[in-house]
C-alpha cells in the first residue's frame, strides 16, 4: 500500500511523529531503546498474555498498556526460533533441526541484525540461553554485535551453576569462571541482576539493545527458592502432566514475571522507558508431547509437532514507546519471529538498503523473509501482505487462512485447568519419529500421503480437517512447500574456504583440550600461541563486604499496612526471612541482619535461619525465621533531605557443618511519604 512504501523509504519520519505522541523529544526516540524477552517453552495460556489468572500481574500491566499479538509464530522448537530471529529468515531455510554446539546452521556470510545495530549507535547485549550453533569463535554473540554476552550456548542446563555439574556457560569470549557461577544459584534471578546491572550501568542517551532470553520455563522443572513459590491451593492443584504440578510452572513463572517487573521499573526510573519498546514472546509453544508442566489452551498440541500450540506463541509489544491510541489492543494479523529483524532496524533508523542482507550462500542469493511490521502495529495496514509462512518443514499457512500439515503426530487438547483432551484420531501412517504422549505413539494422524487441511479463521484450534473437500488448496499448498518448508540452505559444516582458515577439533576433545571440559566452540582462528588465549588481568576487587542477599524487590502493591509516622517523614518498611541451602535439616541458626543507609550500619537484627523443607510447598515461610524493620523517626535521619538514598540488607554466610553454606532473602521493602507510597528501586 502507499502508507507501506511511505514508510519503507523514510522511517525516520515516522518516529519524529511517535515522539510527539509519547511526550519525548525527537532526539530522544530516533533511535528508541529496544528491550526483547524471549521466555523458553512458553505455554500459550501460562501468562496473562492469554490467561487473567495466570501468575503474571506485570506482565498482564505491560500488555495492557501494549499491543497483544494474537497470532505471532515462532517454530515448533528452541533453535530454528532463535536463528530465526536473529537472521530474519524463515527458520526452516536457515535448517529446522536444533543445533549442537558446533553446527553452523547460522553462517558468518549472514549479517544478524545486532551487528547492523551497531552500525546506528546502539549497544547491544545479550543475556541467556543461546542455542544457536557455534562452530568457530567467531559464531560467538560477543563476535556477532553484542557488546556483552553470558549465558549457555545449547539446548538445555541446570537453573543452579553453583552445583558440581557439566557446565555449559560462557562470559563473552570464554567459559565462565569459578566466581561467577557461583552467582547463578537459581537463573532466572541471575539473568534478571545481569540485564538490571548493565541497563544500570548504560547511559541513557546512548541507544540500548537488551536480548534477554529466559531460560524458564524450559525443564528442567525446578522450583525457585521456597520464598518466591506459589502457594500450592486446592486452584491449582490440577495436573500439568504425569509427574508435575501446575504449581511448578506457577512459581518459575512468575520468577519470569518479577523479574521483568526489576528490569522495567529500572528503564523507568533511568528515564529510558518512555523512548523503548518492549517485545515479549515464547520461542515455541509449551510443553513436549505432553508430559511437562505447561498449557497452550486452548490450541491443538505441544513443542516439537506442526500444531498450533506449539508455533503460535504468547507474544505482546509494549514500552512507552507504543502510542496512546494503539494501546490496549489486540492485534489478529499474523506475524512471524523473522519480522522483528526489519522491524527493529527500520525504527533503529536504517534505510531499506541498509537493512536488506542478501548474501550468495550455497549457490544462490539468500535474502531476508522478515517484513517490517511497525505499519501494522500502528494500524496504517491490515497485515503483513505475506502470502506464505511456513510454520514447520511440516506445515505451511497460506494467505493467512488455509494450513497444510503435512506430518503430524496424535496429540491433544488443552483445557483451563491443565487436563488434557486426546484427538483420538485414527492413524494415517506410522513413524518413530513423531513425538505422542497420552495418545498411541508413532501415530501420524496427518501423513505425506493423506495430509491435513485447516482454516484457521474458523478453527484455530483445529479441529475440522477439510482437505478431502478441498483438493485443489492441497495440491497448491504441497508444491509450494518445496523452497519454504524444505530444503534449508544451510547445514552443519563450514563451507571449504572459511575451515581453512581454523584450527578444528571433534566436538568432545575441544571440550577438553579448548575450554577447560566447558562445551563450546569446535574450531579457532590458527595462529601462534595459546589457545585460548589467557583471560585478562581481573581489576583490583575491594574487601568483600558481608554476603549480599539476592531477590530483594519492591513491590508497593504487596505492602503491608502498618501505622505511619505522624510527622510525615520519610519511613521505609522491609520484612523477610532468610534460609540456608545445606544446613543440615532441624539445624537452626541465629544469623545477623545488618540495615546499612548509605553505606552506614543503623542497626543489627538476628534472624533464625534453617532449612526451609516443612514450608516448601505452603508458600509461606515458617514464621520462626521472619524479621521484620521499620526505618523512621529518630532511626532515619540519615534519610532526612532529598536526593537519593541507598537501602542495602545483608547477613553473613552461615556457621557451622557443611562447607558450602549460603543465605538468601526475601523482602518487600515499602517506602513511604506523608503515609503514601514512594516510587522506587
Amino acid at each position: 500500500s502507499v502508507n507501506f512504501l511511505r514508510w519503507s523509504m523514510n522511517p525516520r519520519k515516522h518516529l519524529l511523529a511517535l515522539g510527539c505522541l509519547v511526550g519525548a523529544t525527537a532526539a530522544e526516540v530516533v533511535k528508541p531503546h529496544i528491550l526483547s524477552v524471549m521466555v523458553d517453552d512458553l505455554g500459550f495460556y501460562n501468562t496473562q498474555v492469554n490467561n487473567p489468572n495466570a501468575p503474571t500481574p506485570t506482565i498482564g500491566k505491560l500488555m495492557s498498556e501494549g499491543i497483544r499479538l494474537e497470532r505471532h509464530y515462532s517454530y515448533m522448537y528452541c533453535s530454528p526460533t532463535r536463528r530465526s530471529f536473529l537472521a530474519g529468515r524463515f527458520a526452516t531455510r536457515i535448517n529446522p533441526d536444533q543445533a549442537s554446539p558446533c553446527d553452523n546452521f547460522l553462517p558468518l556470510q549472514f549479517t544478524l541484525f545486532p551487528q547492523k545495530l551497531s552500525t546506528a549507535g546502539y549497544i547491544s547485549h545479550f543475556v541467556g540461553k543461546g542455542h544457536l550453533g557455534y562452530p568457530t569463535t567467531d559464531h560467538l554473540p560477543i563476535n556477532r554485535g553484542y557488546a556483552t554476552h553470558v549465558g549457555y550456548l545449547g539446548g538445555a542446563e541446570g537453573y543452579n551453576q553453583t552445583e558440581n555439574q557439566s557446565h555449559d556457560f560462557w562470559h563473552d569470549d570464554r567459559p565462565a569462571n569459578a566466581t561467577l557461577l557461583a552467582e547463578v544459584w537459581y537463573s532466572t534471578n541471575y539473568y534478571t541482576t545481569r540485564a538490571t546491572n548493565l541497563i544500570a550501568e548504560h547511559d541513557p542517551t546512548v541507544p540500548l539493545y537488551m536480548d534477554l532470553r529466559y531460560q524458564g520455563v524450559h525443564g528442567p522443572y525446578v522450583e525457585p527458592a521456597v520464598w518466591e513459590q506459589v502457594a500450592n491451593t486446592s486452584s491449582n492443584m490440577g495436573l500439568c502432566g504425569p509427574e508435575y504440578s501446575c504449581q511448578v510452572m506457577d512459581s518459575m513463572v512468575a520468577v519470569v514475571d518479577t523479574g521483568i517487573a526489576n528490569v522495567t521499573q529500572l528503564l523507568t526510573s533511568k528515564g529510558m522507558w518512555n523512548s523503548t519498546l518492549f517485545v515479549l514472546f515464547g520461542d515455541n509453544g509449551g510443553g513436549m508431547g505432553g508430559t511437562e508442566p505447561s498449557n497452550n489452551y486452548p490450541l491443538r498440541g505441544t513443542k516439537g509437532e506442526p500444531w498450533e500450540g506449539a508455533v503460535r506463541v504468547a507474544a505482546f509489544v509494549g514500552g512507552g514507546l507504543i502510542p496512546a491510541a494503539r494501546r490496549g489492543l489486540s492485534l489478529p494479523a499474523q506475524i512471524s519471529v523473522a519480522d522483528w529483524y526489519p522491524t527493529f532496524l527500520s525504527l533503529a533508523g536504517l534505510s531499506p538498503a541498509e537493512i536488506a542482507d542478501d548474501v550468495e550462500y550455497g549457490g544462490a542469493t539468500r535474502s531476508l523473509d522478515g517484513v517490517n511490521a511497525w505499519p501494522m502495529l500502528m494500524g496504517e495496514v491490515e497485515t503483513l501482505g505475506r502470502e506464505w509462512l511456513p510454520t514447520t518443514n511440516q506445515s505451511l499457512i497460506w494467505n493467512s487462512t488455509w494450513k497444510l500439515i503435512t506430518t503430524a503426530p496424535s496429540t491433544h487438547w488443552f483445557t483451563p485447568n491443565d487436563s488434557h483432551i486426546e484427538d483420538g484420531w485414527p492413524c494415517r501412517a506410522r513413524s518413530p519419529r513423531n513425538v505422542s504422549t497420552k495418545g498411541e505413539w508413532m501415530c501420524e494422524v496427518c501423513s505425506d500421503a493423506e495430509p491435513c487441511l485447516f482454516n484457521l479463521i474458523d478453527d484455530p484450534e483445529e479441529r475440522k480437517d477439510l482437505a478431502a473437500q478441498n483438493p485443489e488448496i492441497v495440491n497448491k499448498m504441497r508444491q509450494a512447500m518445496f523452497g519454504l518448508n524444505f530444503p534449508p540452505y544451510t547445514g552443519s559444516a563450514l563451507l571449504p574456504d572459511e575451515a581453512a582458515k581454523y584450527e578444528c577439533l571433534e566436538a568432545t576433545t575441544a571440550r577438553a583440550q579448548f575450554w577447560g571440559g566447558m562445551a563450546g566452540p569446535c574450531c579457532h582462528p590458527k595462529g601462534p600461541g595459546p589457545w585460548p588465549p589467557p583471560s585478562p588481568p581481573a581489576p583490583p576487587t575491594p574487601p568483600a563486604p558481608p554476603h549480599k542477599l539476592p531477590g530483594l524487590h519492591s513491590n508497593l502493591d504487596q505492602c503491608p499496612n502498618f501505622t505511619h509516622d505522624p510527622t510525615g517523614a520519610l519511613e521505609i518498611q522491609f520484612h523477610g526471612w532468610a534460609w540456608n541451602g545445606s544446613w543440615p535439616k532441624g539445624g537452626v541458626a541465629a544469623v545477623p541482619i545488618e540495615v546499612v543507609v548509605d553505606g552506614q550500619v543503623i542497626t543489627t537484627l538476628l534472624a533464625n535461619v534453617s532449612r526451609p523443607d516443612l514450608p516448601s510447598r505452603s508458600g509461606a515461610p515458617n514464621p520462626q525465621h521472619g524479621f521484620a524493620y521499620v526505618l523512621r523517626g529518630s532511626s532515619a535521619t540519615t534519610l532526612a533531605g532529598s536526593g537519593r538514598h541507598a537501602l542495602d540488607v545483608r547477613a553473613a554466610d552461615l556457621p557451622g557443618p557443611g562447607a558450602r553454606t549460603w543465605t538468601a532473602l526475601r523482602g518487600s521493602p515499602c517506602a513511604y511519604q506523608d503515609g503514601k507510597p514512594v516510587p522506587h528501586q
